[in-house]
């Protein structure tokens, strides 16, 4: 007797095929029909559960807002101001993909893959893009808002102007990012990586970066007013012009770091390690430094800083 060991198709599958091949092959549809498709194909999906293959379409203005598309493809895919609020798309591959002025409110995009896509002015306020692959993105204007990106790989991103305030980006990798004037107000940066780091006029007021290191990045006339910078790794960091008022660098290591022409009025230093770090022409007003390490040739003065324990006012 022979054993028939063939996968066996579900019966969906084939219908699923046929709703694929019309949106891929017909020219004339508009943004309503392709999304009428792809829901018909995402409720025959449930129980099918077959990997769909939309790489490199033209699916602009599509609204998949909530659908499950986890057994979907989109490499290359064009979704230029399509709409995927709250849509399930965690794990999928948009590699290359054209998000630009796409709305993911609230999406889930956990370990999704976005490498290499084009995000801006893309809206992903609420989104989950834990240990998401976003290296290399162009996203100007993007906005992340009170996203949870923890573990997320932005290595080599370029995003002038982003926005990450209230996001959660504990244990995420920003190494080599280029992001001028981007904002991280109140954003959770613990633990992060971001060594070379771009990062002029950006903002990280009141942003917690705790263990973080930032050797060789550039923060020229950075805000990091009242951030968190306990242990963080600041070696070579440049911190030109930069406001750090009642900013907490306690145990930092601030070593080769140029603070020059900064303002460091109330700025908490204690145990912080300061060598070779020029401090010159910087506003020092009740800065404590109790029990640095510092090197005295860089510090214009004995009275650099003031060993102030008082309240700042």
């Amino acid at each position: 007797m022979t054993t028939d060991n063939t996968p066996s198709v579900h019966p969906n599958a084939a219908r699923i095929m046929d709703l694929r091949a019309h949106l891929v092959e017909s020219s004339t549809l508009h943004s309503d029909q392709k999304t009428d498709l792809i829901e018909q194909m995402v409720e025959l999906n449930a129980a099918a559960d077959i990997t769909i293959n939309l790489d490199g379409l033209m699916l602009d203005l599509v609204n998949l807002t909530g659908m499950d598309l986890r057994h979907f493809s989109f490499r290359g895919t064009s979704l230029l101001g399509a709409s995927l609020e709250r849509a399930r798309l965690g794990g999928v591959d948009l590699t290359g993909a054209d998000l630009t002025k796409a709305s993911c409110r609230e999406a889930r995009m956990a370990a999704a893959k976005l490498a290499g896509a084009s995000l801006s002015r893309a809206i992903f306020d609420g989104a989950d893009l834990s240990s998401s692959n976003l290296r290399n993105i162009t996203a100007p204007e993007v906005s992340f808002q009170r996203a949870m990106m923890i573990r997320a790989d932005l290595t080599g991103a370029t995003a002038p102007d982003a926005n990450f305030s209230n996001a959660l980006l504990m244990n995420s990798t920003l190494n080599n990012v280029t992001m001028p004037g981007a904002v991280f107000a109140s954003a959770d940066i613990m633990n992060a990586k971001m060594l070379g780091a771009r990062l002029p006029y950006a903002s990280f007021h009141l942003a917690n970066l705790d263990s973080a290191d930032l050797t060789r990045a550039d923060l020229t006339r950075a805000n990091i007013s009242q951030a968190i910078f306990r242990r963080t790794l600041c070696v070579s960091t440049v911190l030109q012009q930069s406001r750090a008022t009642t900013t907490n660098f306690e145990r930092a290591d601030l070593t080769g770091a140029d603070l020059t022409g900064a303002d460091l009025t109330g700025v908490n230093m204690t145990g912080s390690t300061l060598r070779n770090t020029p401090v010159d022409q910087t506003d020092r007003r009740r800065a404590t430094v109790l029990a640095a390490t510092p090197t005295q040739s860089q510090l214009p003065t004995s009275d650099a800083f003031r060993h102030d324990t008082s309240p700042t006012r």
